[in-house]
């Protein structure tokens, strides 16, 4: 499966949607920014659901 710039992720342990800015294949890394603008790098491991897992159903903060 591939990830593009745009796509919806959910990180572990936070319960918002991150959205994919850049990837770093060699270091393993995915540059994601969250529903404040913030940006960060994670790790693949640090991935929960990946936008295949998430089939068009984002989490709801209500």
């Amino acid at each position: 499966m591939q990830l593009n710039q745009g796509d919806n992720v959910l990180v572990r342990f936070d319960y918002n949607i991150h959205t994919v800015i850049d990837t770093d294949v060699p270091r393993g890394k995915i540059y994601l920014q969250d529903i404040y603008g913030d940006a960060q790098s994670y790790n693949v491991e640090e991935i929960e659901k990946w936008p295949w897992d998430l089939n068009g159903k984002e989490v709801s903060n209500d």
